[in-house]
């Protein structure tokens, strides 16, 4: 079909959307705007079922038999984590039922967000929308479905913004859909190192951090099917535990905040956070990830090398100490509502 949307020959302007469904599967008009870091990763799933019935005196397969069907798609989004803006992602990666609370009598809101259920009609499925870049410069769309986040990483540096990355799984594609009218977000303010980046165990800051990723693992099985007439996926369903682990590249210095604790097996508090501009009275935007019970499950450090500190890779690995959640993602900004 033919497309209206016409762009940049280079493809600079190729354009990435979601809406939130109220029915897993159900497309909604996509209706709000993320600037994503390229390329745009969806792709979808065609699905081919092959005919093993054999035709003697053919020497190769019959031009019938073949079964094409539509069996939805995967991809990722990478996004700078912006100040605003991004809290209907969250909410959509980490399922359950976040709250959104409002600081003293200020604008400020504080946004809280605990794995659960992910499937939450008000969050747990978005319709996502992106587009391909043709060599005239022509933006065709492709559209997913049902789409649940199967894990999700965040990951900052020093001298660096906050990143992160969303993976998705969907129940079906479309390119018969047009791209919806692009509504650029309000602002875009990431996360910058400079926002007081520090990562935090026990209470106190670690020294010798030069950067650290926090990925989840929510276990969803996507490819289940049943005989239910409509010829999909069914819903993704949680098949094992949410793996939530923290990984740290450091310079050691104190080793009775990182080797004693590998060596004893005992599980702390970690927090990343970041904390930017006053949003009102002593209220700032804030990031903010806390592990309350994580264990070091990586090697013992290396050998010092000539040049400088022993680096290393610290992986903590969130645990369930029976009264916590194994995680949190905390935001403040001015939103209202997720």
């Amino acid at each position: 079909m033919a497309h209206t949307v016409t762009r940049l020959p280079r493809g600079s302007d190729a354009q990435v959307g979601y809406g939130v469904e109220t029915a897993h599967g159900t497309a909604v008009t996509v209706a709000q705007f993320v600037r994503h870091i390229p390329p745009m990763g969806f792709k979808p799933r065609i699905g081919r079922f092959e005919s093993e019935a054999f035709s003697p005196g053919l020497i190769t397969r019959s031009s019938t038999g073949d079964v094409m069907y539509n069996d939805g798609g995967e991809g990722s989004l990478s996004v700078e984590f912006t100040r605003k803006g991004l809290l209907k992602l969250l909410a959509w990666a980490v399922g359950g039922t976040p709250t959104c609370v409002q600081q003293a009598a200020t604008t400020a809101y504080l946004a809280t967000f605990q794995p659960g259920s992910m499937q939450v009609a008000s969050q747990s499925s978005l319709t996502m929308q992106g587009g391909y870049v043709t060599k005239a410069g022509v933006v065709e769309p492709l559209t997913l479905a049902g789409c649940k986040c199967t894990g999700f990483e965040l990951s900052g540096e020093a001298g660096g913004p906050v990143k992160g990355s969303f993976d998705l799984d969907a129940q079906s594609y479309t390119h018969a859909t047009d791209l919806a009218a692009y509504s650029a977000p309000a602002e875009h303010v990431p996360f910058f190192w400079t926002n007081a980046g520090v990562v935090k165990r026990a209470g106190t800051a670690l020294a010798g951090v030069r950067d650290w990723k926090f990925a989840v693992n929510n276990n969803l099985k996507t490819d289940g099917r049943y005989m239910d007439s409509t010829g999909k996926r069914i819903e993704p369903i949680e098949a094992g535990y949410r793996e939530a682990t923290l990984e740290l590249g450091i310079d050691l210095s104190d080793l009775t905040m990182t080797f004693d604790d590998m060596a004893a097996d005992t599980g702390r508090a970690w927090i990343v956070e970041y904390v930017g501009a006053i949003i009102a009275t002593t209220y700032p935007y804030t990031l903010r990830i806390t592990i309350p019970d994580g264990y070091i499950v990586s090697d013992p450090p290396d050998g010092a090398p000539a040049d400088g500190p022993s680096p290393q890779t610290l992986t903590i690995q969130a645990r369930s100490n029976g009264t916590d959640l194994p995680y949190k993602v905390e935001v403040i900004e001015t939103a209202t509502t997720i």
